[in-house]
């Protein structure tokens, strides 16, 4: 069923319920309420709550700038999403993604709705990108 945001009002798979516990967890310890993460980053009222809660998830872009700002480890944010009572319980999907440094930055390169899209990350690597593929519970297609 769809709400009048576009989110769907079901039960999310454990690694993106994880995910969305972790991004909560890390403001938390930030110290931060959500209503003030929601005015720092412009976001507007009540987003950070809606993703922590699981009505809406965050597109890449808020993940990227909320994993930046709560100072979160990429490559721990992705970690053990698939764990289960020591079950592996994998999911498929296949996503283009592509990256290519550019100086200090990196640009990846995504589909994102029927436009190619890009992010840079500030100070990244082409070694640090690809650690994240590896624990990323995904088929990665790589051009």
């Amino acid at each position: 069923m769809s709400t009048s945001n576009g989110t769907t009002d079901r039960q999310h798979s454990m690694p993106v319920a994880r995910l969305l516990s972790r991004l909560r967890e890390a403001r938390e310890a930030a110290g931060l309420s959500a209503e003030e993460l929601d005015r720092e980053l412009i976001l507007g009222p009540g987003w950070v709550s809606s993703f922590e809660s699981g009505e809406a998830l965050p597109n890449l872009d808020a993940l990227f700038v909320l994993i930046e700002r709560l100072d979160m480890d990429p490559v721990a944010t992705f970690s053990n999403l698939m764990e289960d009572d020591g079950e592996a319980h994998p999911v498929k999907m296949t996503r283009l993604i592509w990256a290519e440094q550019a100086t200090n930055d990196l640009i990846i390169h995504f589909r994102y709705a029927k436009y190619d899209a890009h992010y840079v990350l500030q100070n990244a690597t082409l070694d640090q990108f690809e650690e994240v593929l590896t624990i990323l519970p995904f088929t990665m297609m790589c051009v």
